[in-house]
């Protein structure tokens, strides 16, 4: 995986995103439970990404976990990951 020589950000929800990105085979995918998962949707986001990064790591693509900044919701994200 390392060096990374390119990374694709992929909204977490969108589960269907991961194998678009991996067609174009980056080095690495950042599973993003941030801003471009609206609030709404970021319970199924942490939901998903345990089942995302087995694809990944299937698929021999570095996997990096974009979370909120530092907050009360941090455990369950970082546990999530």
């Amino acid at each position: 995986m390392w060096p990374i020589r390119s990374a694709l950000f992929v909204p977490a929800h969108r589960r269907d995103w991961v194998a678009k990105a991996l067609r174009v085979k980056p080095g690495a995918v950042v599973l993003d439970i941030e801003d471009s998962v609206p609030p709404a949707h970021k319970p199924a986001a942490m939901a998903l990404l345990k089942e995302e990064i087995a694809e990944l790591k299937a698929a021999a693509t570095g996997a990096i976990v974009r979370i909120q900044p530092i907050g009360d919701h941090s455990p369950a994200e970082i546990a999530a990951a």
